[in-house]
């Protein structure tokens, strides 16, 4: 199953959603984008990590799967 993740400016966010139902596709407000910590919630609990270790693991990430 394929999704797309935008960021839209936070007044523009239930526009965007609301175009997206009358155009027939699927779209939620799932977060905000901010800061220097990536934080995920789930029913499962919270994962927070620092922005900046997570670049080397998605800039290098094709590369290190194709060397493997």
């Amino acid at each position: 199953q394929n999704r797309v993740v935008i960021s839209v400016a936070a007044n523009d966010a239930a526009r965007v959603v609301k175009q997206a139902q009358i155009m027939g596709v699927p779209a939620a407000i799932v977060g905000k984008v901010g800061g220097d910590t990536l934080t995920v919630k789930t029913a499962r609990g919270e994962f927070s990590t620092p922005v900046a270790d997570l670049h080397d693991p998605w800039w290098n990430s094709i590369a290190r799967a194709m060397s493997a």
